[in-house]
């Protein structure tokens, strides 16, 4: 448990159409046990940019949207590493130091709204397509299956039906 919270700072400018420009950053300390009762800490941090643009096609508005998240010890704020149980930081078994990671990921994906089609237009119906790549600087000492790199596309279709103004209500 880390004896120090996050500490994280933000700025946001809104745009026309839902669009906007983010820039974060955060200070974070590391702690781990190198062996039982033997704590170690170190610092780590990072900063982040994201945003999401309008595409203006006829009536609608699709969206581009990105993310860029890179630093040290920064793996809980990137989804591929978060969900392989951390990653912020390795132990060098020589030297018995808390080694935070250096990583880098980032995404871009386009949103498409399709209300033009005649038979769903009352419907909330889009779709995304996606690019995203995860990439960690792993040290030396560290074995060759360590985690390095995720690339990945993906794609979705989203429905969501239009509710009934009473049922809005409840």
């Amino acid at each position: 448990m880390n004896l120090f919270p996050d500490v994280i700072v933000r700025a946001y400018r809104g745009g026309p159409e839902g669009g906007h420009l983010q820039v974060a950053g955060v200070l974070r300390q590391i702690r781990g046990e190198a062996t039982p009762g033997d704590v170690r800490s170190e610092w780590g941090g990072g900063a982040s940019v994201s945003g999401v643009g309008p595409v203006p096609i006829k009536t609608l508005t699709d969206r581009i949207m990105f993310q860029v998240n890179a630093g040290w010890g920064i793996a809980r704020y990137i989804n591929d590493l978060n969900s392989t149980g951390g990653m912020d930081a390795v132990f060098d078994t020589t030297s018995g130091r808390l080694v935070p990671l250096p990583a880098l990921g980032w995404y871009i994906g386009y949103e498409h709204q399709w209300k033009e089609w005649k038979a769903v237009e009352t419907m909330n119906l889009r779709s995304t397509i996606l690019w995203s790549i995860v990439m960690v600087d792993n040290p030396e000492f560290q074995p060759p299956d360590a985690y390095r790199r995720t690339n990945r596309i993906s794609t979705n279709v989203v429905f969501s039906p239009r509710m009934s103004p009473e049922l809005n209500r409840l």
